[in-house]
């Protein structure tokens, strides 16, 4: 199961993997969505996307979107500083 969390437009999808079908399915989730972005004409900058594995057990994949590989990082500004 995939979670989403949204501030203004700023999204996070994350997941609780246990093995390899947790990241197909994610990455499944992911051409879904880009899918639904073409199909309503809705722009996406896939080099702002980023990946982060979280974990010593989470299985380390390379997700793709739009055909494009994902940016790993080690860690992310969960919310935007407006200050």
């Amino acid at each position: 199961m995939n979670w989403i969390l949204k501030f203004a437009d700023d999204t996070k999808i994350y997941s609780c993997f246990r093995d390899s079908k947790d990241c197909d399915m994610l990455q499944d989730d992911l051409d879904l969505l880009c899918a639904w972005l073409s199909r309503w004409q809705m722009q996406l900058n896939v080099g702002k996307c980023k990946v982060m594995h979280i974990g010593k057990k989470n299985p380390i994949y390379t997700y793709k979107m739009n055909g494009q590989k994902q940016k790993v990082v080690e860690d992310v500004k969960f919310w935007p500083s407006y200050s």
